[in-house]
């Protein structure tokens, strides 16, 4: 589904009978990077199913009690959860609080893109954005001009789903 996905191919039939398929065999899924993966994959392909988005962040909650899931991993969970509006600020809240756990190891693409999917559903996750905000400030220090304004643009991209009371960390970042 990954490369059909980057085919950017849209079959509403491929689309049903992947919906399906992913409903009935969600469980054998078991890897954050599995996960991660096939999550992103329904997103880009439109997958549009809430009960199915529904049983994923049921599943990835229930994984991540038993396994650790870096900030990677869940950059992309949340931006694909977004992506296709089937997340609300409270469950995003709860994959901010995850994501805080290896948030050191995060690239500015990672914290913006995580800081991106949290703003985009109105979550407020004050924690998060803040050790957002001194973990790129840090990495900010050493980064050479190509990486800066890679970074620049990544956070600037959060400018356009950005509430007001989000204003206060994207001033903040570098």
């Amino acid at each position: 589904s990954s490369s059909i996905a980057k085919a950017e191919l849209n079959s509403p039939q491929f689309a049903l009978l992947l919906t399906r398929e992913l409903k009935a065999r969600l469980m054998e899924f078991h890897s954050a990077m599995e996960l991660t993966m096939i999550i992103n994959a329904a997103s880009k392909l439109r997958i549009s199913d809430e009960e199915l988005y529904h049983r994923f962040v049921t599943h990835i909650q229930s994984r991540m009690g038993k396994e650790a899931f870096h900030v990677r991993d869940i950059s992309v969970i949340v931006t694909a959860l977004a992506r296709v509006n089937c997340v609300d600020a409270n469950t995003m809240s709860r994959f901010a609080d995850c994501a805080v756990q290896t948030l050191p190891q995060a690239t500015p693409l990672e914290l913006a893109r995580l800081m991106y999917a949290c703003m985009s559903v109105s979550c407020h996750a004050h924690d998060l954005f803040t050790a957002c905000v001194l973990q790129n400030r840090e990495q900010a220090s050493s980064m050479d001009p190509t990486g800066l304004s890679n970074a620049a643009y990544a956070f600037g991209q959060c400018f356009e789903v950005a509430e007001v009371s989000h204003l206060r960390y994207l001033q903040k970042i570098f």
